[in-house]
């Protein structure tokens, strides 16, 4: 197995706790102060802060309890994957950009580009880019993380 896939590898099973995809470098300057666009950009903020603080609670408060992916993920599941990449890497890092956010009703849609990386020094050892979609629902006055999905681009 070469190093670069190696990285890719490794930088997959570290974007599920970078994707909570979810990942976003700035906040929406064109929305009004508690839109629902801000809310969830503030949430997106939450969750890459978080990570990389290795602190999974924040995180797993902002997701749903029937949170699901594409591929079958549960919250269960993102909360030994998040513990176990927390103890493996010494460092986590989150580069987002692209953040486009779309409210419909109580549900909204949040799109972006992220770069994860994780390592044991300064020099990450491990990373990858993804293109990641993450639903969000309204639920008891706050939006929570519904469900899911990134690719490579």
């Amino acid at each position: 197995m070469n190093c670069v896939t190696t990285i890719v590898r490794a930088g997959h099973r570290i974007l599920i706790c970078g994707l909570l995809v979810t990942l976003l470098s700035s906040l929406l300057a064109c929305s009004p102060p508690d839109s629902a666009e801000q809310i969830i950009a503030e949430h997106i903020a939450t969750l890459e802060t978080a990570i990389e603080e290795k602190d999974p609670d924040p995180v797993l408060a902002l997701i749903h309890d029937n949170f699901s992916t594409r591929t079958g993920v549960d919250k269960l599941w993102v909360k030994r994957t998040m513990a176990f990449y927390m103890l493996k890497h010494a460092n986590i890092a989150i580069l987002t950009s692209g953040l486009h956010i779309e409210v419909l009703d109580d549900t909204a849609t949040a799109r972006l580009t992220a770069v994860v990386s994780g390592g044991q020094g300064l020099i990450p050892e491990q990373g990858a880019l993804y293109q990641i979609e993450t639903e969000w629902r309204l639920h008891e006055g706050d939006w929570q993380l519904i469900y899911g999905d990134w690719r490579r681009p």
